[in-house]
């Protein structure tokens, strides 16, 4: 071996299998939280119906004030529901290559990753600077090569101090594009 080559020396590794509950909290993440978007809306306008509710009648009623305000926010969260229930079902349903059910091996080195894929049947090596966003949740670690293209690393798969080493690592090689969001399902 040449004497200016390097040898890929993990520092983390991870043996990771997407499941359905990793997904769905993927999905819930995504659409809801990211953006920190859809919270303060949905709140602003429960209680603009709950004003207008509580206004219907002439003066104001606190009673129908909280029953408008309430109910949009049921409303809204069964749209939630729903709307990420169903994006899980067409998934699962159009899962041909059975990514639910094969594992990837993620080998977090000094300067590079390395992934070893049984859903794509293919392996290699990227720097840290291909990963446009980091975001470490509660429960996964969320890394976008592209902004439409994620790659789910669940913390359940990996130890405590593996967490904290990985999360540690990939704030000091991604910078000002890794992110912690501490509020998450």
């Amino acid at each position: 071996m040449p004497q200016n080559e390097s040898v890929f020396q993990p520092i983390v590794t991870v043996e990771t299998r997407l499941t359905k509950q990793d997904y769905r909290r993927f999905l819930y993440f995504t659409l809801y939280f990211k953006k920190a978007f859809f919270i303060p809306v949905a709140f602003i306008c429960a209680l603009l119906v709950g004003v207008l509710w509580g206004t219907v009648q002439t003066g104001f009623s606190l009673p129908l004030f909280f029953t408008g305000f309430f109910g949009t926010l049921l409303f809204l969260a069964a749209v939630l529901v729903i709307r990420v229930e169903w994006r899980l079902y067409r998934r699962v349903k159009q899962d041909t290559d059975g990514t639910f059910e094969k594992y990837d091996t993620i080998r977090f080195g000094e300067v590079l990753v390395e992934i070893d894929s049984q859903v794509m049947n293919a392996s290699g090596q990227c720097g840290y600077d291909r990963f446009q966003q980091v975001l470490e949740t509660n429960s996964q670690f969320l890394l976008y090569p592209d902004p439409r293209i994620c790659s789910i690393v669940p913390k359940h798969n990996i130890t405590k101090e593996e967490q904290e080493a990985l999360s540690a690592l990939l704030r000091k090689n991604t910078g000002l594009r890794y992110q912690r969001r501490r509020w998450s399902v």
